[in-house]
């Protein structure tokens, strides 16, 4: 049994423009704060 799930054209929009901020926004502002942090954990454990 599958379950279907109906959005409207505004519904869709909005999913797809949410999909958008976290591909360019969200997504290389965390890999930017992981690098860092996993940077200053190197230096701390040398």
């Amino acid at each position: 049994m599958s379950n279907v799930s109906y959005i409207t054209e505004e519904g869709l929009k909005k999913l797809r423009e949410e999909l958008i901020q976290l591909e360019s926004i969200e997504r290389p502002r965390i890999s930017k704060q992981l690098l860092i942090f996993a940077y200053d954990l190197f230096f701390i454990f040398s």
